[in-house]
């Protein structure tokens, strides 16, 4: 999964069907939610299982576009200034006094817009010096200034960050941002130490890109990162935390890359937890195995789809994107591979990274918000729109084998990436290829593992088509992924979200539009515009909103376990709260 900003979490669904621990409050801090299941024991330490490791632990450059380095080393370690609740809400952090800004309270203003955070004087971090303004001011100048910075959008708006109070943080922007409580908080943002960086913190344009190589020096969250390598991370618990700190001494996460090892790593005993996409198998079966794993279910925040490269060939040319469209059995993968795990599970039709649950800017009964409901299963009518393109040859295209149509002598033969180990991947890989005959189109295999797949094949352009998931705009604002500015090129040493390489003015105009609109009927109005123009240039196909699954060893941890499994930060993100059921080493 690539991780994009986050909007809300859906009701957890029952679909592997084990046990429902699900949460039952929406507290805003980690610890939202749950019922303990055993007596509270404290200290000791558990090895919970990663389905996808980090290439790197730098928050700021590519490293910061995988979930699982999210999920593993930036919501434990780093604070931020507004976050998401476990129900999807923005509500203050623990390093922020109050309610958080508002209108209605000063911490908004209009003309000029302007946010205004006050910084709780109990927050320190992990050497018990205090997080300031300062350091808010530093984080903004590293994240413009460092080389290979994954994005900029949104802090680019800002003109200006008053730290004179080392308790207040005013924030003036260029003009309305609604999307402002995502800048230093929400799914991706974060604060930064100034302290940690001296070879840095005097400058007016601090560059971090060599820096987090291995490490996080510091922490202003629950958890400290004391090592990290390919092999294992390892937190403990920051025990001059000022808000909720953990239960437990250590958790280790270890690499589980390889679906079918992660999944018995939590039938035998060797993880604690693990938090695995939805695979090829109903996973019931595997959990099955040993009566004292439990697991719960829900769709998430993540739609899957297939991202196009609309730069290079073939998807350059008008109209090959197009066809692909009905080139794809969408219906196919649905109800073959992923009801499996999910039998409510439908094709997503939405605008791209929006979501059905999300409304007004997806509503799976106005049609008008479904603009990929046009594409569907239809060799004939793929084969028809190549053949209609100038320079395209068909010859010899039919349902029986593999051969691809000809654009001006080259074969539309694709290049699909995928997350090697990641099984309902290979396997839609392996159903499409078989249903691309008489298409126009096939299929050369370019899986990795995922920390090679958004690495430089991602940024760089260097396949045709890549699945995998992407999590639902807030506002929703999609500027950071398709604007036209936000190409990562070798002149911007790659730094830029819009990896499909997308520029359509007429959408780019509706998105900063957009971004600046407080009402949300004109505001919806512009998304669906965006919504069709996308379903015209193809720049990816939805496919479907995907679930995933929190499973555990009941006779290791409790507590509430599971609880985040359908929240945006994810399962582990509450995992200060959990607790070994027996005494753990």
């Amino acid at each position: 999964m690539r991780l994009r900003f986050l909007v809300r979490t859906i009701a957890l669904v029952g679909v592997v069907g084990i046990v429902a621990a699900a949460c039952s409050s929406s507290s805003p801090g980690p610890g939202a939610s749950g019922s303990p299941t055993a007596k509270i024991v404290p200290g000791g330490k558990i090895v919970l299982g990663a389905e996808q490791w980090p290439e790197c632990t730098n928050p700021i450059t590519s490293c910061a576009q995988a979930s699982w380095a999210q999920e593993t080393l930036f919501y434990p370690t780093l604070p931020r200034l507004m976050q998401l609740d476990v129900n999807g809400k923005f509500v203050p952090s623990p390093l922020l006094t109050g309610e958080g800004p508002s209108l209605a309270n000063g911490g908004l203003t209009q003309n000029p817009f302007s946010v205004t955070y006050h910084l709780n004087p109990k927050a320190v971090w992990e050497d018990k010096t205090p997080i300031t303004s300062e350091d808010v001011s530093f984080t903004l100048k590293a994240l413009l200034n460092t080389t290979g910075t994954v994005t900029t959008s949104g802090y680019d708006k800002i003109s200006a960050l008053d730290a004179t109070d080392p308790a207040t943080v005013k924030i003036t922007f260029k003009s309305v941002f609604v999307d402002w409580p995502d800048l230093f908080g929400g799914s991706t943002g974060f604060v930064l130490k100034k302290a940690a960086f001296p070879n840095e913190n005097s400058s007016d344009k601090p560059d971090l890109k060599n820096e987090f190589k291995d490490s996080i020096p510091f922490s202003g969250g629950p958890w400290k990162l004391t090592q990290w390598s390919t092999q294992q991370a390892i937190l403990v618990a920051n025990r001059n935390f000022w808000d909720h700190q953990p239960i437990l001494d250590q958790v280790t996460f270890v690499p589980r890359e390889d679906q079918p090892t992660e999944l018995q790593a939590v039938v035998n005993g060797e993880v604690a937890a693990i938090y695995p996409q939805p695979s090829d198998q109903s996973l019931l079966t595997v959990f099955s195995a040993n009566p004292n794993v439990k697991s719960v279910s829900g769709t998430t925040t993540y739609d899957e789809a297939l991202w196009l490269n609309l730069r290079d060939f073939p998807f350059s040319t008008k109209g090959v994107p197009q066809a692909f469209g009905f080139a794809v059995d969408r219906e196919d993968v649905v109800n073959t591979i992923i009801k499996r795990n999910n039998p409510q599970a439908t094709v997503l039709n939405c605008g791209l990274i929006w979501y059905p649950s999300v409304q007004p800017w997806c509503d799976p009964n106005d049609p008008t918000t479904l603009p990929f409901s046009k594409y569907h299963y239809d060799p004939t009518t793929s084969l028809n729109m190549l053949k209609a393109i100038s320079g395209m040859d068909c010859t010899g295209v039919s349902t029986s084998s593999d051969t691809p149509c000809k654009l001006n002598g080259q074969p539309l033969n694709l290049k699909y990436g995928t997350v090697s180990t990641n099984t309902r991947r290979t396997a839609t890989e392996a159903l499409l290829k078989e249903k691309f005959k008489g298409t126009g189109f096939s299929i050369t295999d370019a899986s990795k593992p995922g920390t090679e797949i958004f690495g430089d094949p991602l940024i760089k352009g260097l396949d045709n088509v890549y699945d995998f998931a992407n999590s639902i705009g807030v506002d929703p604002s999609v500027t950071a992924v398709f604007a036209c500015d936000q190409f990562p090129t070798a002149a911007n040493n790659f730094s830029g979200e819009n990896d499909d390489f997308w520029c359509n003015q007429q959408a780019d105009a509706l998105m900063k539009q957009s971004d600046q609109e407080l009402d949300v009927t004109k505001r919806a109005d512009d998304i669906h515009q965006i919504g069709q123009l996308e379903a015209q240039d193809v720049p990816a196909l939805p496919m479907y909103p995907f679930t995933t699954i929190t499973a555990w060893r009941a006779d290791k941890i409790s507590g509430p376990v599971g609880a985040w499994n359908s929240g945006v930060y994810g399962a582990f993100w509450n995992m200060d709260f959990w607790y070994c059921t027996h005494p753990c080493p």
